[in-house]
C-alpha cells in the first residue's frame, strides 16, 4: 500500500516485483512528476515578490532529495512518469482518489489507464 508520493512509486515496484499479488495506491497517480512541474514552473513566473516562500523551500527540498541543483528540479521532476510501464502491471489494483491530495483526479485517468 502507498499514499501520496508512496503511492507512485508503488506502480513502478508493482510493474517489476512479480511476487505482489495486491496493491493499493493512493492516489493512483501515474505522471506525478509532470504535475509539480507544470506547478513550479508556472509560480517560477511570478515575480519574485509575489512567489510563496514555501516554493522556495519545497524546491529546495526536491533539490536535496534528488541530488539535483535547484535549476534543474523542474527538469528531474519531469522523468517521474509511469505511463510507459503500466502494461508490466500483472496484481490486483485498488485504486484510491486521495481527498487531501492537490491533484485530484489522477486516480480516474490511472484506472482508466
Amino acid at each position: 500500500m502507498g499514499f501520496s508520493f508512496g503511492g507512485f512509486l508503488l506502480l513502478r515496484a508493482v510493474a517489476f516485483e512479480k511476487r505482489v499479488k495486491l496493491c493499493i495506491t493512493d492516489p493512483g497517480n501515474m505522471d506525478w512528476g509532470t504535475h509539480f512541474a507544470d506547478i513550479f514552473t508556472k509560480a517560477m513566473k511570478l515575480p519574485a515578490p509575489l512567489r510563496p516562500k514555501m516554493l522556495h523551500n519545497l524546491m529546495a527540498d526536491y533539490a536535496w532529495k534528488h541530488g539535483v541543483e535547484v535549476s534543474e528540479v523542474v527538469e528531474e521532476l519531469r522523468k517521474y512518469n509511469n505511463e510507459d510501464i503500466l502494461d508490466q502491471i500483472t496484481c490486483h489494483m485498488l485504486v484510491l482518489d486521495g481527498t487531501a491530495e492537490i491533484n485530484k483526479g489522477c486516480a480516474k485517468v490511472f484506472y482508466d489507464a
